[in-house]
């Protein structure tokens, strides 16, 4: 797909226009990521909706900064395709792979890097394609045209899927990046883990601004996190 423009940083009032015919949504995969200055302060999360032999399914990864990566697997309900199939449909998302983050208008930050994605992958040899189409859409180029909230919606439909009721399988591995000096650096006894977790929860602050307990980014004022887009906690 091209821009109509060719303009190289097209905005999304340009591109809403463009039509191309897609089969239905099949997968549908978010991922975000952050790491500090500090050895061993990484930390990432993702979700991936899809489908295993028809059945409905949800991949949730998680690992919080000098914690192992906790791995559940949910039965998903199909009433998640449907809400996301018609979001896809109502913000013609298949054009959104259009957009690119004008690096002029980034925010550089020497000690903290963040990155966040989603993936939209449609079944196109329903139309008569040959291989299904996956469209990539980039945190920052959406947060530059002023649609978080599309994003925000995106990964809120998908985190319904995280239903202990609804558990298939779970395992924690080993978190590759932890720092073997890791207690000197958060100031915490190995095993400190639910420690972390209630410190976690306890992201809003005095001012009203809140740190958003997927990638660690401060001072968010708004629904969504600036950084990797996950709704603000309750």
């Amino acid at each position: 797909m091209n821009s109509e423009n060719g303009n190289q940083y097209p905005t999304l009032k340009q591109i809403r226009s463009l039509r191309e015919e897609h089969g239905p949504l099949i997968a549908v995969h978010w991922s975000t990521s952050s790491s500090g200055m500090m050895a061993g302060s990484y930390a990432r999360s993702s979700l991936k909706l899809y489908r295993d032999n028809g059945e409905a399914r949800l991949l949730h990864k998680d690992m919080k900064v000098y914690e192992p990566e906790y791995i559940c697997l949910y039965v998903a309900d199909e009433e998640l395709f449907d809400e996301l199939q018609r979001l896809s449909e109502r913000e013609n998302l298949p054009v959104w792979g259009l957009l690119k983050a004008d690096p002029a208008q980034v925010l550089q930050v020497y000690d903290y890097s963040s990155s966040s994605s989603i993936e939209l992958t449609y079944d196109d040899g329903q139309i008569g394609g040959d291989k299904p189409f996956t469209v990539f859409l980039n945190w920052e180029a959406v947060r530059q045209q002023n649609a978080t909230d599309v994003w925000g919606e995106i990964v809120e439909i998908m985190r319904r899927g995280i239903d202990p009721q609804r558990l298939l399988d779970s395992r924690k591995e080993k978190n590759p990046y932890r720092n073997p000096f890791a207690s000197l650096f958060n100031g915490k006894r190995d095993g400190d883990a639910e420690d972390k977790k209630t410190a976690a929860k306890s992201v809003c602050q005095k001012d009203g601004s809140w740190q958003c307990p997927e990638c660690g980014a401060e001072g968010n004022t708004g629904k969504f996190c600036a950084e990797c887009g996950s709704r603000r906690p309750e």
